[in-house]
């Protein structure tokens, strides 16, 4: 299976949603909101995406104290 334009950009745009909110940029409304824009909507692709996100807001706190 090869990955097409429009796959490229739907990864694209989840994988700044993550990074958005991993570095505070976004707030949790902001990002379910942008979830949901890309046709994530069940409470279980939200809740997977959400723990992602978690991990990279975790990442990026440790990665910045200082």
């Amino acid at each position: 299976m090869t990955i097409n334009s429009s796959d490229e950009l739907y990864t694209e745009a989840v994988d700044k949603l993550v990074s958005d909110y991993g570095e505070c940029k976004i707030n949790t409304t902001e990002y379910t909101d942008g979830l949901k824009a890309l046709g994530i909507t069940t409470i279980f692709e939200i809740n997977e995406y959400i723990e992602r996100a978690e991990e990279a807001r975790c990442e990026y706190k440790l990665d910045n104290a200082g």
